[in-house]
């Protein structure tokens, strides 16, 4: 089941909505839209994943800086290539 909850500055102005899933035998997801249609629009999108067994748990990539993804990427990929200093320097 979703929930939909205005997100207030300290001014009181809506900044956006907050989409809230909760499903029994899946762990919550949150995330903030500019709109409410937006905000449903992926509630959606999640609920049916879940129903459907395709949904993947994906915050740690969704978390994760590209800077991160890089480093990771020169430490174990590149070492293993013969000729790793070009995509070095590129990267």
């Amino acid at each position: 089941m979703a929930g939909f909850y205005e997100q207030i500055d300290q001014d009181g102005n809506r900044i956006g909505w907050q989409a809230k899933v909760r499903k029994k035998g899946f762990p919550s997801q949150t995330k903030v839209f500019r709109t409410k249609a937006d905000a449903q629009a992926c509630a959606s999108s999640i609920e049916g994943e879940m129903v459907r067994g395709l949904w993947r748990d994906r915050s740690e990539s969704e978390s994760t800086a590209l800077k991160a993804c890089i480093e990771r990427y020169l430490s174990e990929v590149t070492p293993h290539k013969k000729n790793g200093h070009p995509e070095e320097l590129k990267l």
